[in-house]
């Protein structure tokens, strides 16, 4: 279980480091792009992690819970993101 948790916050904080540089670096006029890009690196993230490091270089146990612990704390933090903006933008 404690292993599932550590992915949730990876996602969480590749979804925050995303967000936050697009704030600070990238302003993109179209609204929700920021949210788009921190999903995709997420999923890509995960995915390349299960897949390149523990199945092809056999450096871990591949498993498709942690994968999909990974993504939800990276779309989690986006949801929270976005409810944030609501308030304080």
């Amino acid at each position: 279980m404690k292993d599932y948790l550590k992915h949730f916050f990876a996602g969480a904080l590749i979804s925050f480091i995303t967000l936050l540089f697009f704030v600070i670096f990238i302003h993109v006029p179209v609204y929700g792009w920021d949210a788009g890009v921190a999903a995709i690196l997420t999923v890509l993230a995960g995915a390349s992690k299960e897949v390149i490091y523990d199945k092809l270089l056999g450096k871990g146990t591949p498993d498709y819970y942690d994968f999909f612990y990974t993504v939800c704390g990276g779309w989690g933090m986006i949801f929270l993101w976005k409810i944030g903006e609501l308030f304080f933008i």
